[in-house]
């Protein structure tokens, strides 16, 4: 049997160091996991809540364009949410809207539907083109499109909603909103046609 005293088996300085730096690599590596899933959640209720706001100006918009009806120039507004009915819970954002007239070009959708009849004669899907458009020409029948085209336009409007905001106060106060938006498009027809001068 050995007398030798047993010596007590530790970690050697070097050892410990690289385990402390694993440690704090691991570690920052899970921080900055954390704070990007934190700021994708901000950035995600920052949309649901500029959607809502956006389809809230948009309804507004629109029963607008239906008790004044349409008019002749584009309308262009903007604001913000201090209203008492927003309770000052939406500082931050601001909305904007522009309900113009759009040209609805008549002979460029007349052409894009005989293309995709030409495809579906060339892939066999229909035997005689004329059967779908009728066998008609309107220019064949000396009819001016830029007339209907025209008359159409006094029936449809585009309305255009944007909502934008802020993230950080700083960039706020600096007048410095950046790609923070949400935009609604939506178009809607005036079925009497009637359009006010003023």
């Amino acid at each position: 049997m050995s007398t030798e005293p047993h010596r007590a088996q530790g970690f050697t300085l070097l050892e410990v160091l690289v385990a402390l730096a694993i440690l704090a690599i691991s570690s920052m590596a899970l921080i900055d996991a954390q704070t990007a899933a934190v700021m994708m959640r901000e950035q995600g209720d920052e949309m649901v809540v500029g959607t809502l706001l956006a389809r809230d100006i948009m309804s507004l918009v629109e029963l607008r364009m239906e008790k004044e009806g349409f008019g002749e120039l584009t309308i262009t507004e903007d604001g913000d949410f201090n209203e008492d009915e927003y309770l000052d819970a939406f500082e931050e954002y601001r909305w904007e809207y522009e309900v113009s007239r759009i040209e609805i070009d008549l002979a460029k959708i007349f052409d894009m539907l005989n293309q995709l009849m030409g495809m579906a004669e060339d892939e066999g899907a229909v035997e005689d083109e004329s059967m779908l458009t009728g066998g008609l020409n309107m220019e064949s029948l000396g009819i001016d499109m830029s007339m209907f085209t025209e008359q159409l336009s006094r029936f449809v409007r585009e309305i255009r909603v944007r909502i934008y905001w802020c993230g950080e106060e700083g960039r706020r106060e600096e007048g410095m909103c950046g790609p923070d938006e949400v935009v609604l498009v939506t178009h809607i027809v005036n079925p009497t046609g009637r359009v006010a001068t003023a």
